[in-house]
């Protein structure tokens, strides 16, 4: 048993997932402060499925922390000194797993349909294969947890490795394909929109500011996932991976909120030229906006070319 047990570590095993677990708790903090600053700042003013979205992510990054909580204390707190507990799967390890991969194909298949409104519904191949990226993940994830139910322990999932090993490497790769392309596309679209459309000083700032936006979150969000695919590959008997990857759902939530918080900032800063830097429907508070602004823009100026990434309805019924 002593052999066998040598190959979980705890340093590098329960360890490992400790840590993970304090950053995943610290970045839920984030979650809660962002949910909250949202709905004080758009309630009344978002469409229904955007409120249905954020509670959904919300509760999804709630239970994926009790779930990694309860993971720890089964095996450090429950199981003290029974070092046999780390060779077996325990309900809480099969949930986190699920409810992470969840998290992050919902988050994703939000910026889907941004990059599918912001090139005015032409470029729905890349929506479709960014969502296609995030199933496969899911399923990846969905099988690796499936066989971890059926065998009960992580020996015979570790016995099977040369059939297993490749489905945590597919989730990360299919994770680190969606978020390279949802950067590239929506920074591409953006730059490209808005060189086709009004030039200014507000709206160059503004653009600067949703480039520099997309760019940091995709490339955080990216990174968590090459560091986690070259531990998981580098260090297959360790799960030192799970530092980088227990946290990551809540760096997709975190990143969608604070898209979702930034509107109101973005639309003030570009005036009459951002109004519709929103997903709500036109309200008195927008309408207050663009009046203002009318004695330093003309009355005719077009609005923002990248307004329909911030729309959820069509560009046609913009106004």
């Amino acid at each position: 048993m002593s052999t066998l047990l040598s190959q979980f570590p705890i340093e590098s095993t329960a360890g490992a997932a400790l840590i993970g677990t304090y950053l995943a708790a610290v970045m839920y903090g984030f979650t809660i402060l962002q949910t909250y600053q949202y709905f004080s700042r758009y309630w009344g003013k978002d469409r229904t499925y955007i409120y249905v979205l954020v509670i959904t992510l919300t509760i999804l990054d709630t239970l994926a922390l009790i779930f990694n909580i309860h993971m720890m204390w089964h095996f450090l707190i429950a199981n003290y000194c029974n070092p046999i507990t780390f060779l077996f799967a325990d309900w809480s390890t099969l949930l986190s797993i699920l409810t992470n991969a969840v998290t992050g194909i919902i988050v994703q298949a939000f910026y889907a349909y941004r990059l599918w409104i912001l090139s005015d519904r032409k470029y729905y191949l890349a929506s479709i294969l960014i969502i296609l990226l995030g199933m496969g993940a899911l399923a990846s994830c969905t099988v690796y947890m499936a066989y971890l139910f059926k065998f009960g322990t992580f020996l015979q999932v570790v016995r099977l490795a040369a059939v297993l090993q490749y489905l945590p490497t597919m989730y990360y790769s299919f994770s680190i394909g969606a978020d390279a392309l949802i950067t590239f596309g929506i920074t591409y679209l953006l730059v490209k929109n808005h060189s086709d459309g009004v030039r200014s000083f507000r709206t160059d700032n503004v653009i600067r500011k949703l480039i520099a936006y997309t760019l940091n979150a995709g490339a955080i969000t990216t990174l968590c996932c090459v560091i986690s695919l070259i531990l998981c590959r580098a260090l297959p008997q360790t799960y030192y991976d799970l530092l980088f990857s227990l946290p990551l759902s809540k760096l997709y939530v975190n990143s969608m909120l604070a898209f979702l918080n930034a509107r109101e900032g973005l639309r003030k800063k570009g005036g009459s030229i951002a109004v519709n830097l929103t997903t709500s429907k036109t309200t008195s508070y927008e309408m207050d906006t663009k009046i203002r602004d009318r004695g330093n823009e003309p009355e005719n100026r077009p609005s923002s070319p990248f307004s329909p990434f911030f729309s959820s309805a069509p560009k046609s019924a913009s106004a």
